[in-house]
């Protein structure tokens, strides 16, 4: 059943570090309307202290030192997984109530595409990436202080795999306002589309599997 009222969703894929959270909250200030700014990093902050661990079991969210490189590997326990696998149906509730979001994300390593897709299907989704070279990341994520170093190495080869986008940025190349202005222009001249393909890119291989 179709909700009453289409809202807007924005999602800003990219991998840690890259400035997501940075041109959401510069995005969110462009719009006239009300958008929420809604990250998964909203839903941990609520969990107690050992829901991340590192290199240690734990129910949550278990990062993990790869001996042989410097990447540092993610992995989720039950706890984890059902906070992530949550993610689609509480966007789909807000969305449905006539929310416009913005989504602060890492579709890596658990693709929760199929999920969101289905969820937010009746809805307005622009989907957004965020890129730039691996060595300004990890630069980035060495200066910040509070990123754990070599996750963003982990995510980069695989966060935008096999996915389509209304726009994709370089965040070395513009600052956080002037990407969420070409965002913000894109979307107020152009219909929503990359995510409806990805719709049908998924349905296709899933026939051919």
């Amino acid at each position: 059943m179709s909700s009453l009222h289409a809202s807007t969703i924005i999602i800003i894929n990219g991998v840690s570090s890259v400035g997501k959270t940075s041109v959401a909250t510069n995005l969110q200030g462009l719009f006239s309307t009300p958008y929420l700014n809604f990250g998964y990093d909203m839903l941990i902050e609520r969990m107690p202290k050992n829901f991340i661990a590192f290199n240690a079991d734990t129910a949550g969210m278990r990062f993990n030192q790869e001996e042989e490189s410097n990447e540092v590997s993610l992995s989720f326990g039950p706890a984890g997984m059902a906070l992530l696998k949550a993610i689609p149906n509480v966007l789909k509730g807000l969305a449905d109530a006539g929310n416009n979001i913005i989504v602060d994300i890492s579709i890596s390593p658990i693709d929760i595409m199929p999920d969101l897709i289905t969820a937010l299907q009746h809805h307005s989704v622009y989907f957004i990436a965020l890129t730039a070279p691996l060595e300004v990341i990890e630069y980035r994520e060495k200066e910040r202080g509070d990123r754990i170093v070599g996750f963003a190495r982990f995510q980069y080869a695989s966060i935008h795999h096999n996915k389509q986008y209304d726009l994709m940025l370089d965040t070395s190349c513009s600052t956080p306002y002037e990407c969420a202005q070409k965002i913000y222009e894109f979307i107020l001249r152009n219909p929503a589309l990359a995510f409806m393909k990805n719709s049908m890119q998924k349905s296709q291989d899933t026939s051919l599997s």
